[in-house]
């Protein structure tokens, strides 16, 4: 559908609208003129209207029309996990030019790239609208995501947990084995816990690095972020790629947001399975804190958190909430099941209201 040339009105104000792809747990919050009204195409996506004509169109995916257009210039936003690149771009020529411009917002997903694509008339978009739309575009994760066999490529060989004490006390590869045994699945989970280590620790240790090169796990699970260190990251990633073997961010439950969030910034591309949210969002559910840490110094986690990293790791692997029964003594399955409850029947939780959020399919 072609796009009207409208001249641009004074605006009353702004708006600001969250818009997130079906099946996806993030979405882009997009700020928009008080005038524009939004009404469902009936194709899965947004149709954008001023004073009744089409001015454009918020879709999932490629633009279907993007081979007529010819890009007169693109410029990107600075890279992030989210990463908008505008078009302006022309079609037709004399009395059928026109112009418009064209956001596309990119962001990978449970290993799979996404799209989401605004398309807007020339007349529309000033210079003030252009940078909202592509400098100044919120990215935000609304429901966490149980990654059910997100990672089912890695079943047919060992993986591998580096942390410290934390992993030591949560004991989370022998109930990971368990349940591994009890499904009669062979590949099982090895664990290094070093007192006080930090991602540095086995950044240096040049033995697990060569081991990791030659692809003895098929992915690594790195806890450890206590200080700004995107540079031990790097060279993980880098014995990793080596081998073809997956490094994955599964932070510890005393580990920094901030200083994850600073150490793995350089690599967005990094899968993250946030073992240290899911435990902080149980209990914020009502849950005893001390059900999943130990009251000791440090707030060491119990067998129940590792229960927990246990079932997140297993679920994005095997693709299936594990329903073995554990009676090895290292966890009470009857007490366990009694505090965990619901979430493990449904292990997703909400962080902000859906029903304010437009989906696109």
């Amino acid at each position: 559908m072609a796009y009207l040339d409208i001249p641009i009105k004074k605006p009353r104000g702004y708006m600001s609208r969250e818009y997130a792809l079906k099946n996806s747990s993030f979405y882009v919050k997009l700020k928009f003129y008080l005038d524009w009204e939004r009404i469902d195409d009936g194709e899965g996506g947004c149709s954008l209207l001023r004073d009744g004509a089409e001015i454009g169109r918020i879709i999932a995916g490629e633009a279907e029309d993007v081979a007529e257009w010819k890009t007169v210039y693109r410029k990107d936003a600075v890279p992030a996990i989210l990463n908008v690149t505008e078009y302006l771009e022309r079609c037709g020529t004399g009395e059928t030019l026109r112009f418009r411009h064209r956001f596309c917002y990119r962001y990978t997903e449970c290993g799979e790239e996404r799209l989401i694509t605004l398309t807007l008339d020339y007349g529309e978009a000033d210079t003030y609208v252009q940078n909202q739309l592509r400098d100044s575009v919120l990215f935000v994760e609304y429901k966490t995501d149980p990654m059910y066999g997100a990672l089912s490529h890695l079943q047919d060989k060992p993986i591998i947990v580096l942390g410290n004490s934390f992993i030591a006390t949560s004991r989370i590869d022998y109930i990971y084995n368990e349940i591994a045994a009890k499904s009669g699945k062979s590949p099982v989970m090895d664990a290094q816990s070093r007192g006080y280590a930090s991602i540095s620790t086995y950044a240096n240790d040049a033995a697990l690095l060569k081991r990791i090169e030659n692809g003895e796990w098929s992915a690594v699970f790195l806890c450890g972020f206590y200080g700004r260190d995107e540079t031990s990251v790097g060279v993980i990633k880098n014995a990793c790629n080596k081998s073809g073997t997956q490094l994955i961010i599964f932070p510890a439950h005393n580990e920094s947001d901030a200083m994850l969030g600073v150490s793995t910034g350089p690599h967005p591309e990094l899968l993250k399975i946030n073992w240290k949210r899911e435990i902080d969002l149980l209990i914020k559910e009502g849950r005893s804190k001390w059900d999943f840490c130990i009251d000791d110094a440090h707030s060491h986690s119990t067998e129940l958190a590792g229960y927990v990293g246990a079932m997140m790791i297993w679920r994005a692997i095997w693709g299936e909430m594990p329903d073995a029964t554990l009676t090895s003594g290292v966890i009470d399955q009857v007490w366990a099941d009694s505090i965990l409850g619901d979430y493990l029947e449904s292990p997703t939780f909400e962080l902000a209201d859906p029903s304010k959020i437009t989906f696109l399919e």
